[in-house]
C-alpha cells in the first residue's frame, strides 16, 4: 500500500507539471551539459525518462488545465515508475540539487560580502539562500529554494545564551554548566560533528541544514555560496531559541526526505527542518502557515518571507530582518538591500535564473 502512494505521489499532476516544464525548457540543455563521469549516468537516465514518456508529457498539460482534479495514471507509467522511479528517485534529485546548467565557478556574493553577512548573524537566527542555474530551482516552487538553521560556533552559543537566567535554570536541571554541554549530553553524535572542523572545508561549522546528503552541519562559505541571501531572527527570548537549538540537534543525521513530506520524522527537507525546530504549542515557538505545493502540505521558503512581510510592524510579528544580500546578475554583482526590498522577494520570478533588478 505504501508503496502504491509513493507512486500515485510521485506521479500526481503537479510533480509531472514541473517534469513537463523542465523537459519544454532545458531538455536540450541537458543533452549539451558536460558533467563528471560520476554524473554522467544519472544524466542519461533523467534523458531517458523523458524520452520514454514524451507522448504522455506532451498530452500532461493540457489534461492537467483543462481538469485540475485530475487523477490519471496509466498502468505502464505506474509499472515503469515501479521498475525505475522510486529506485532512481534519491540519485536523480540529489544531482538535480547539485548541479548547475551552466558550470560557473563563481557567485554574485563575494567572500567579503560572505563574511560581513556573517557578522551579523546570531544563533536562532533563520537563513534563505537562492543559488542561480541550478536545476533544482525548476522543480522547487518559489524564489527561495533552500532555508538553513543558523547555529553559530560554541563562542556565540556561549555569548548569546549561557547568561540567561531562564536557560540557566534550564540547563542546570541537566547538571551541566552550559548550554553546549547540554547539547554534548543530549546528542554526542551532534555535537561531536558541530565542535569539529568542517570536512570540506576545515572551518568551524556554524550551520546546521537539511541537504542531498541529509541533516548536517556545514560552514558559512560552505552553506552559503550563493547568488541572494537573507536572514530573519524570531522575536524570541533566549530560552526559546535555545530550545530551538535543541530541537534542531536531536534531527542530526537523519536523511533528506525526497518524497518531501511534512508528515515524517525521520527523513526532512530544508524548511522542514527549520520550522520543526521552532514548531511549539506555546510562546517558545513561531507558527508559519501550511501550503499545498507538488500535491502535499509543507512549508516553503517563500512562505517564512511571506509571513515576514504580513507581519512586519503588527503585534503580531514573529521575525526582525537582519540583512539581505540580493544577487545582480546583470551587473555580475550582489548589494545589500534593504528590508522593504526583502519583504517582496517572495513574489519574485522563480525557476533556473531570476534578474529581479526592478
Amino acid at each position: 500500500h505504501s508503496l502504491s502512494d509513493a507512486v500515485k505521489a510521485a506521479m500526481h499532476p503537479d510533480t509531472l507539471a514541473h517534469l513537463y516544464r523542465f523537459r519544454i525548457s532545458h531538455f536540450e540543455e541537458i543533452n549539451s551539459l558536460q558533467v563528471a563521469a560520476a554524473d554522467q549516468e544519472i544524466l542519461t537516465q533523467v534523458a531517458d525518462y523523458i524520452v520514454a514518456n514524451q507522448a504522455f508529457l506532451d498530452n500532461l498539460s493540457k489534461r492537467v488545465a483543462s481538469d485540475p482534479s485530475w487523477k490519471f495514471l496509466s498502468r505502464s507509467i505506474i509499472n515503469f515508475s515501479l521498475d525505475f522511479v522510486l529506485p532512481a528517485q534519491r540519485a536523480i534529485f540529489t544531482w538535480v540539487g547539485d548541479t548547475r546548467i551552466k558550470q560557473k565557478h563563481s557567485r554574485l556574493i563575494s567572500s567579503e560580502q560572505l563574511h560581513q553577512f556573517g557578522e551579523m548573524l546570531k544563533p536562532g537566527d533563520i537563513i534563505l539562500g537562492r543559488q542561480d542555474w541550478y536545476l533544482s530551482n525548476v522543480f522547487l516552487p518559489g524564489f527561495w529554494p533552500h532555508a538553513i538553521f543558523y547555529v553559530g560556533t560554541p563562542a556565540e552559543v556561549h555569548a548569546s545564551l549561557d547568561n540567561d537566567p531562564e536557560v540557566m535554570r534550564w540547563f542546570s536541571k541537566y547538571g551541566v554548566k552550559s548550554f553546549a554541554e547540554l547539547l554534548q549530553k543530549e546528542f554526542p553524535k551532534a555535537a561531536q560533528a558541530w565542535l569539529s572542523p568542517c570536512p570540506s572545508d576545515k572551518l568551524p561549522c556554524r550551520m546546521l541544514e537539511a541537504i542531498s546528503d541529509g541533516v548536517v552541519f556545514n560552514s558559512l562559505p560552505g552553506s552559503l555560496h550563493c547568488d541572494y541571501l537573507g536572514a530573519m531572527r524570531p522575536r524570541l527570548k533566549p530560552l526559546g531559541i535555545a530550545k530551538a537549538i535543541y530541537n534542531a540537534f536531536s534531527y542530526f543525521g537523519r536523511e533528506y526526505d525526497f518524497q518531501f513530506s511534512f508528515n515524517s520524522e525521520q527523513s526532512l527537507v530544508c524548511t522542514e527542518l527549520v520550522s520543526k525546530a521552532y514548531s511549539s504549542n506555546d510562546k517558545d515557538g513561531l507558527r508559519f502557515p501550511m501550503l499545498k505545493s507538488l500535491g502535499k502540505y509543507g512549508i516553503p521558503a517563500d512562505l517564512m518571507v511571506k509571513t515576514f512581510a504580513a507581519e512586519r510592524g503588527k503585534e503580531n510579528q514573529q521575525l526582525d530582518f537582519v540583512a539581505f544580500l540580493r544577487g545582480m546578475p546583470s551587473k555580475k554583482k550582489a548589494i545589500f538591500a534593504t528590508e522593504d526590498v526583502f519583504a517582496k522577494s517572495y513574489n519574485w520570478d522563480s525557476g533556473l535564473k531570476s534578474d529581479n533588478t526592478r
